[in-house]
């Protein structure tokens, strides 16, 4: 369910721009029967269906990895945690060579 939220964002995030797009507002009025579906002249109300589904998706991703992550990663101690992350995460001073 963290993907499939974290997918619906991606998408509504990219959907949220699409007011702002009036070329695109009018051929897919004008050409697609879109138009019957999705309130492209009634912008505010739009915004208002995108923002709810950009908070569902939201919801669904923190809820689905706090229920999911949180409860794997009390249980690790201090020094465990390099399983979990990775040993990609280099804590500390970065040397930049001279």
């Amino acid at each position: 369910t963290a993907k499939g939220g974290a997918e619906t964002l991606k998408f509504n995030m990219a959907l949220i721009l699409l007011p702002v797009c009036r070329n695109t507002i009018t051929w897919l009025r004008s050409r697609t029967k879109l138009g019957m579906v999705v309130p492209f002249d009634d912008n505010i109300n739009f915004h208002k269906v995108i923002a709810f589904g950009i908070a569902i998706g939201v919801g669904l991703h923190a809820i689905s990895h706090l229920t999911c992550d949180f409860p794997r990663n009390r249980g690790l101690d201090r020094g465990g945690h390099g399983c979990a992350h990775g040993y990609s995460f280099h804590f500390g001073p970065t040397l930049v060579p001279s």
